[in-house]
């Protein structure tokens, strides 16, 4: 038996197929779900999992706290242990703060759209260090455990999608794959390969590929991603040809941050006048508060905590009281959940609402469709500009491509589907399989790679 598997690792969501003596099949997650959610639950204790189980564990867990005064990991009593597979800090816990404390678990998500950041190379917490690679390897770890229990063999070999455009140059996208492929190296993986998320897409067995000239067009939670592929009968043969390529950095979350700015940003005091509070807050604070995985990061900054508890004491103390309970109160999951939730609700009615309660926060946020269209027009813009980047390198006009194949979580919003739709009038508009085309397609030409049928 040969087998060989393909792992899209994505911001929200991740899947992985395996490719059977050239039959190619995706590996069910919990019950009839195709994909794990790309979120993580880590404990002071050194537990750590993944998927909907780390939202299930965090739901549960989250609203313990440890002070600082009974905490062991505080630099008068810090002393690492000698043998531990965690990867402790020398120096004690870097968010000590005297009469301070902090949560027992964190909750992460997003963390590829962090990939390209070069200043982002490790979080920590209660004195634990987590490197960027270890924390996606628990991912894809959990994914090539799913995969060897559905086949009853080990899976050395691994294709890992990646984005087109991630980071803001060659330099940025180039680290990406390094840490997807050390990532993959940590989780098990010997014999690695990668191939670009959109081609992938095109190449999965259930919709394509089909003659003629195809525009795959991947939108998911952190990017966006295009390919033109040419598609020819090399012999009785069906061969793909890649012709262009396009991307952009904006996805599901991005648009998430949209709604955060437009109904949120004042009510968490970040617009605040340096009057109202007495010193200026830093830009940073709220460019990462659009995102959960900027979330991530704040909630590690002491002298974040530090500025936002003096500014609780400020004339915009209410504000400032909501800031810090999303940040360090545990309640910045469940915030963005329902902002997720209502957005998504979005493609089924006109009207929706954010409602959130906890801690200070009291939210009942209505949000209209054409409110977040209107709003989403920067995103669109990008989306549309990375299209034809796409169609320019590979000299082609709108009315040469044959078939569109649209792909991730966010090419379900009717405004893409709007503007794709007018851009190709003419072509054969198919939608693949949301969260599984990539990993499918990946599996699928994962032979080419490592030998055996195709």
């Amino acid at each position: 038996m040969t087998v060989a598997c393909g792992i899209d690792y994505g911001t929200t969501n991740s899947s992985v197929a395996v490719n059977v003596d050239g039959k190619v099949h995706v590996v069910p997650m919990d019950g009839d779900i195709a994909c794990l959610k790309s979120q993580l639950f880590l404990h002071r204790d050194g537990d750590r999992s993944c998927g909907e189980r780390a939202a299930r564990r965090y739901l549960n867990e989250s609203q313990y706290r440890t002070r600082c005064v009974s905490c062991d990991r505080t630099p008068d009593r810090f002393i690492p242990p000698l043998e531990s597979t965690l990867t402790w800090l020398p120096d004690a816990c870097q968010q000590y703060v005297p009469g301070g404390g902090c949560n027992d678990a964190r909750f992460l998500r997003g963390l590829k759209a962090e990939l390209p950041d070069l200043q982002f190379t490790r979080t920590t917490s209660w004195a634990i260090e987590y490197r960027v690679e270890s924390l996606v390897a628990i991912v894809l770890q959990e994914l090539k455990q799913r995969a060897e229990r559905f086949v009853g063999t080990s899976i050395p070999n691994v294709v890992l999608g990646r984005p087109v455009v991630l980071g803001q140059g060659d330099e940025e996208d180039q680290l990406v794959e390094d840490r997807l492929l050390r990532a993959a190296q940590r989780a098990g993986f010997q014999d690695l390969a990668v191939c670009p998320e959109p081609v992938a897409a095109a190449l999965e067995p259930v919709h394509g590929p089909a003659q003629g000239v195809i525009l795959s067009l991947d939108f998911g939670g952190g990017t966006f991603d295009v390919a033109v592929l040419r598609v020819f009968d090399d012999g009785g043969e069906l061969t793909p040809e890649l012709e262009g390529v396009g991307g952009a950095n904006v996805g599901g979350d991005m648009i998430d941050g949209v709604v955060f700015d437009r109904y949120f940003a004042g009510y968490l005091g970040l617009n605040a006048s340096e009057e109202r509070l007495g010193f200026n807050l830093p830009n940073r604070v709220r460019v990462r508060m659009r995102t959960r995985a900027g979330l991530v990061r704040l909630a590690t900054e002491r002298a974040i905590y530090e500025l936002i508890d003096r500014g609780v004491r400020s004339k915009a103390g209410p504000e400032m009281a909501r800031l810090r309970d999303l940040i360090f109160g545990g309640f910045g999951f469940g915030f963005y959940e329902a902002i997720e939730a209502a957005k998504c609700d979005l493609s089924k009615r006109t009207v929706s609402a954010v409602r959130f309660r906890g801690g200070s926060l009291d939210v009942d946020q209505p949000l209209r469709r054409s409110e977040l269209k209107a709003a989403l027009a920067t995103i669109l813009t990008a989306v549309h500009e990375a299209i034809s980047d796409a169609l320019t390198s590979a000299g082609k006009g709108p009315d040469a491509i044959n078939t569109v194949l649209l792909t991730g979580g966010s090419s379900q919003l009717s405004a893409f589907q709007d503007l794709v739709r007018k851009r190709f009038p003419t072509a054969h508009i198919v939608t693949g399989d949301t969260y599984t085309s990539v990993a499918r397609g990946l599996a699928t030409i994962a032979p080419q790679f490592f030998g055996g049928p195709a």
